[in-house]
């Protein structure tokens, strides 16, 4: 706004200014409630114990660090349920891959890599080595 328009205002300038800054520090305000709201709801996810069973292997689903808890679409292997991250790895992805044309033997590897490096990644390797 140029300072003619600012003099044009029956309203001072200063109280304009006021307003501004009391409008401006009111969305702030809000803006950090919901944030602070957000964190306690991301909190109270990770504390919560997952309900769901891997429709693999049967164990019970653990929520990843942000809060997810229903686990990996495990389908080709399961259709419409869903699988712990375990699974997901060393059973769906091999799976997919095999769908996708490799062999079984190296589309196992592959799996079995991925979760390496997806293990490495998130800071919690999984002992893959045997698995199915």
């Amino acid at each position: 706004m140029t300072a003619d328009a600012l003099n044009s205002l029956d309203t001072p300038y200063e109280e304009l200014l006021d307003g501004v800054l009391r409008d401006t520090s009111q969305i702030i305000a809000d803006q950090r409630a919901e944030i602070e709201a957000l964190k306690k709801e991301l909190k109270s996810r990770k504390k919560r114990a997952s309900n769901m069973d891997c429709a693999i292997c049967g164990n019970k689903i653990q929520p990843t660090s942000y809060g997810w808890d229903e686990g990996n679409n495990a389908e080709p292997v399961v259709m419409d349920g869903r699988c712990c991250n375990v699974c997901d790895m060393t059973v769906v992805l091999p799976a997919r891959l095999e769908l996708a044309g490799f062999e079984g033997a190296e589309a196992r590897a592959i799996g079995q890599e991925f979760g390496r490096t997806i293990g490495k990644l998130l800071g919690s390797v999984i002992n893959l080595e045997g698995s199915r």
